[in-house]
């Protein structure tokens, strides 16, 4: 027989098994149902910023109640025999239900009282269609906009906000028109943990880097400064050992070194690894030698001054120190080449 507890995933697949009610009187506000024949030793659950987190141990019914209305995104992580499975999941509302059924993956049969899920949902499959139709930039600038200001008091504003950034963040016309949209939120979800207002007001208003003012680590472990000279133009890698979209960038930089070069753009790495023999040795162990740094625990960081926190992040600096142009991949500054 199938064991039956309550849970909290996140994803895209639905099943089609009935779903599971608890009594109205009983529910909390995340009542999670899972069906599984896999052991599960324990739960964690919590919402994206961790100030509220819950150690479970595993019971028929896992039952949550949170000080802060549901409207977050919220972690999931069960220890089973077969280790950690772990998901986030966009809930809003009250009592929220969902049902969903464990076996090599998380799949959601329903999630009940929580019309945030499926918005995040649709957004998803909406967005995925119109790259997928390769709608031109203007309609799909418009559908970005349109679900951000239908979530403006929602956290989730800020992840469908972060995917029009990365379409435009050269374009400060198009920013500064989802800054005036996003200025209408309340302070609270200005400060929130994944609050991208911070990033938005940096490609606002920086627009010269001078790379004089950090000191970095070389690959001696030596402190060091990055100078820069007026004969070219520098591009700014921002990435970490543990970065899989890094890594195939680095695969393909490799590869493109004497395109850089013939452009005259000087190629710098700024990784932002604590572990000094994990990153010195994944650099020597690919053969990549252009010039490499190492961002240092400092109060004073460029990833924290350019509100750099995804990654990769490039920065094409001219030789002055100006932000020419900021991209997420390499292929995307190669494409701005052309």
């Amino acid at each position: 027989m199938k064991q039956t507890i309550a849970l909290l995933i996140c994803s895209f697949v639905f099943g089609c098994t009935s779903e599971i009610k608890p009594k109205k009187s009983d529910l909390s506000d995340i009542n999670l149902v899972l069906q599984t024949d896999t052991k599960i030793d324990s739960v964690w659950i919590s919402n994206i910023g961790q100030t509220e987190s819950f150690f479970l141990p595993l019971k028929d019914t896992i039952k949550v109640n949170f000080e802060e209305k549901l409207n977050d995104l919220y972690n999931i992580a069960f220890y089973t025999e077969n280790g950690r499975k772990a998901n986030q999941i966009w809930l809003n509302g009250n009592n929220v239900i969902v049902n969903a059924k464990l076996t090599d993956k998380i799949e959601i049969d329903s999630v009940i009282n929580s019309d945030l899920y499926y918005r995040s949902i649709n957004f998803s499959k909406n967005y995925g269609e119109l790259i997928q139709n390769k709608s031109d930039s203007t309609a799909i600038d418009k559908f970005l906009l349109e679900n951000i200001s239908q979530n403006i008091q929602s956290p989730f504003s800020f992840a469908v906000a972060n995917t029009f950034i990365h379409r435009n963040q050269n374009n400060k016309a198009k920013i500064g028109k989802l800054f005036d949209i996003l200025s209408t939120q309340s302070d609270t979800l200005k400060n929130h943990l994944i609050s991208i207002h911070g990033k938005i007001e940096n490609i606002l208003k920086v627009n010269f880097l001078n790379t004089g003012d950090y000191k970095f680590a070389n690959i001696d472990n030596q402190l060091s400064s990055i100078n820069i000279e007026k004969s070219k133009m520098y591009l700014l890698d921002f990435w970490f050992v543990n970065c899989p979209p890094c890594i195939r960038d680095h695969k393909l930089i490799s590869k493109k070194l004497g395109l850089l070069k013939e452009k005259k753009v000087e190629l710098i790495g700024i990784s932002t690894d604590r572990n000094h023999s994990v990153w010195k040795e994944y650099l020597k162990k690919q053969n990549y030698n252009w010039k490499n740094y190492r961002e240092i625990d400092s109060l004073k960081r460029v990833t924290k001054d350019m509100a750099i926190w995804s990654f990769p992040t490039y920065l094409l600096l001219k030789s002055n120190g100006e932000i020419k142009a900021r991209y997420n991949s390499f292929r995307d500054f190669e494409k701005a080449l052309e």
